[in-house]
């Protein structure tokens, strides 16, 4: 199920709708597909349910994409990704809200799959539960001179593991002045092991 899709666009503008869906296959709600410079703001996602994956944001082979003040709450899936970014560079991630948001397995909060040179700031994952598996707060998958900054990772709950912020085979990566706790660092109920 797609609800906003995006495809071989530029400069697209994608502000202040609000999506809420009940499905039993895979959630789109904005998939922006090779669409260079798009403008994804104030969108709000809440009250979806599901029992598939549901991507909230999926930003597949664009650049240049400015993706801020949208937020996610209240949703209830089996597998969440906030924000997906995918072979995308030069994104800037900054002023979203993934709140209170209910999962059967895994989270993905603001993942970044390859691609380089994105800003992630003043984002925040607050109040996120996941009964079954893992929780990552931030996931940076070989994505080169990343920022991240300024966010707030608080009271994600895992079934399983939780990571507040994961980078995994960075060529150069910068971490300054980013907030985590509660769920991270503090009051943590899972069976595996929090990470930071």
């Amino acid at each position: 199920y797609y609800a906003i899709y995006l495809l071989n666009n530029k400069n697209a503008l994608v502000d202040g709708n609000k999506l809420s869906i009940n499905a039993t296959s895979v959630i789109y709600c904005i998939y922006n597909y090779y669409s260079d410079s798009s403008t994804i703001r104030n969108n709000i996602i809440t009250k979806n349910l599901g029992t598939s994956t549901f991507y909230v944001l999926y930003d597949y082979y664009s650049n240049n994409s400015q993706i801020y003040n949208n937020e996610a709450f209240d949703n209830n899936m089996s597998y969440l990704y906030f924000i997906y970014s995918y072979y995308a560079n030069n994104s800037r991630i900054y002023d979203n809200k993934l709140l209170n948001n209910t999962l059967n397995y895994s989270l993905y909060g603001i993942y970044g799959y390859y691609g380089s040179n994105h800003l992630i700031a003043n984002n925040q994952l607050i109040d996120n539960i996941s009964s079954g598996s893992n929780m990552y707060g931030v996931y940076l998958y070989y994505s080169a001179n990343a920022v991240i900054k300024n966010n707030t990772l608080k009271n994600l709950v895992a079934g399983s593991s939780a990571y507040g912020i994961y980078l995994y085979g960075m060529a150069t990566q910068k971490a300054s002045n980013a907030l985590i706790e509660g769920n991270v660092l503090q009051n943590l109920v899972n069976n595996g092991g929090d990470y930071t």
